[in-house]
């Protein structure tokens, strides 16, 4: 994951998902971050391909 985000990939977090595991903010590596609906909707909208 590191060489992905190193090449300007971004790994985001379903928030539900992060709750449901019990994972916290302080639990994520750097470059990880919990992102929502609205927030992965309008990176898509921009032309962002999804890799999941």
């Amino acid at each position: 994951m590191t060489t992905f985000i190193d090449n300007g990939g971004k790994i985001w977090l379903c928030p539900a998902c992060v709750k449901a595991k019990g994972i916290i903010e302080s639990d994520l590596i750097e470059g990880v971050e919990i992102a929502g609906a609205p927030k992965t909707t309008a990176y898509l909208a921009s032309g962002a391909k999804l890799f999941a």
